[in-house]
């Protein structure tokens, strides 16, 4: 593979005024962007401004990127038409001195046919169960707080909601794109828009002091479920969680399981997390061990507590030294539209934990014999994703795939193991998920999805 190294001269730089500057003597290089993802057939076109005070090279060593510098610190970049069924990557590295910034190019592969986007300025997105909508918040210029928005994903139209300041990420929104959930994750609480406006849902109406957290909704947004969160220094989190549904607006309060997985009583409560497509199944936790819960037409079935899975073990005191079961974390995505199935996580005596799907309709439940304590979501079909593509796809009969396999049957493209995939709409037209972006000053996330035509 051939390298081409570009140079651009300070002098240049700092005669145009535009990007470098000789007067500073603490060494700086900074791109304007630092990601760009370009399409199959090679007509886009990516602009970088180079800002530095001294001379810089590029480096490139790809013989399908194409580099145009002005030496006034304007880059452009353009590409070949890719031929291959996957993603193309690379890095370009812009070098000053001792300074070194580092440009991540990738370019999709020729069957794809719809819209790839990373949400760069977007902490999380959240996805219509049908595909056809997303939900956020994204940084803007000229504003100081992330700005609330909802796209339509096949006329890419987008509507902002810049009266609303205190939300970081979006929990869900319904299928008609009415009804978003928006959240502040570090101040614990969220609300729910319809049409643009914050509508109020009831509350118990006992006169207590709650924090509403509302977590995932249905298809059509009439069904909502979340928990309430009540303080009291008297409980271990500080805080005691009731599992809650609201529908049309008026609130339901969930049964708890009396025991957690450790065979005690509940000391911190039940959270509700995800629902299906029609509210009528629910799945959650309760917060002392992730024990799993399971509300069906509102009858509650404390799943972690099965005895096939809820193993004890004691130590020569008699102590509980170990313990087993199913459990579940925070992950929104946990039940299938069809409200069928359900994933989970297994734990096992020995600390392990286990990729584990229950079958709502036989009531059997499979447990993959692969490792894997990440999140992960399931489909209609049965398809549990956890992980990204170092982690599997496990289905109801317990076939174990990898996920770059599963992939690539399933779409016909080859995603690389920093792609972590959280949700997959209905009709298997729209992904979305988190990318893993290594970076000097350390690992973020960045938000993308794709819609097929």
């Amino acid at each position: 593979m051939k390298k081409t190294i570009i140079y651009a001269f300070a002098g240049l730089l700092a005669l145009s005024g535009v990007s470098c500057s000789m007067e500073e003597t603490t060494p700086f290089l900074r791109l304007s962007k630092t990601q760009f993802s370009f399409n199959a057939d090679g007509t886009d076109t990516c602009r970088i401004v180079v800002d530095c005070n001294g001379s810089y090279t590029i480096e490139n060593d790809t013989d399908w990127i194409f580099i145009e510098d002005d030496s006034e610190g304007n880059v452009r970049l353009t590409v070949s038409p890719n031929g291959e069924s996957s993603f193309k990557n690379a890095k370009i590295a812009f070098v000053s001195g001792n300074e070194r910034a580092e440009f991540a190019a990738e370019q999709l592969p020729y069957i794809f046919d719809g819209k790839f986007e990373y949400m760069y300025n977007c902490p999380g997105i959240t996805i219509s169960r049908n595909g056809k909508w997303m939900a956020g918040v994204e940084s803007l210029d000229g504003y100081d707080y992330l700005v609330p928005f909802r796209t339509n994903l096949e006329t890419q139209e987008t509507d902002y909601y810049y009266d609303y300041k205190e939300y970081n990420l979006a929990y869900g929104i319904s299928d008609d794109g009415r009804t978003i959930i928006f959240a502040d994750d570090m101040a614990a609480t969220s609300d729910v828009m319809v049409d643009g406006e914050i509508v109020p849902l009831s509350d118990p109406g006992d006169g207590g002091e709650y924090i509403t957290k509302f977590q995932s909704l249905s298809a059509d947004g009439s069904v909502i479920v979340g928990y309430l969160q009540e303080y009291d220094p008297n409980y271990i989190t500080g805080s005691f969680f009731i599992p809650c549904k609201w529908v049309d607006g008026e609130i339901e309060i969930l049964e708890s399981p009396e025991f957690n997985l450790w065979g005690t009583d509940i000391l911190n409560g039940t959270m509700a997390r995800s629902c299906s497509a029609d509210g009528s199944v629910i799945c959650g936790s309760e917060w002392d061990t992730f024990g799993a819960v399971v509300w069906e037409d509102g009858v509650m079935n404390y799943v972690g507590g099965d005895p096939e899975f809820n193993e004890h073990v004691y130590d020569g005191s008699g102590n509980l030294a170990a313990w087993s079961g199913i459990i579940t974390h925070s992950d929104r995505n946990r039940v299938s539209n069809s409200g069928r199935y359900i994933a989970f996580l297994y734990r096992d005596t020995g600390f392990s934990y286990y990729a584990a799907m229950m079958d709502l309709q036989t009531g059997r439940t499979e447990i993959g014999d692969i490792y894997g304590q990440t999140g992960g979501m399931v489909t209609n079909e049965g398809d549990f994703i956890y992980g990204n593509l170092s982690g599997m796809h496990l289905d109801i009969d317990g076939n174990i795939t990898p996920l770059d396999e599963w992939y690539k049957s399933k779409f016909g493209i080859t995603l690389s193991d920093d792609y972590i995939v959280t949700h997959i709409s209905e009709d298997y037209k729209t992904i979305s998920g988190m990318k893993v972006v290594q970076s000097v000053t350390g690992i973020t996330y960045s938000p993308w999805y794709m819609h097929f035509r």
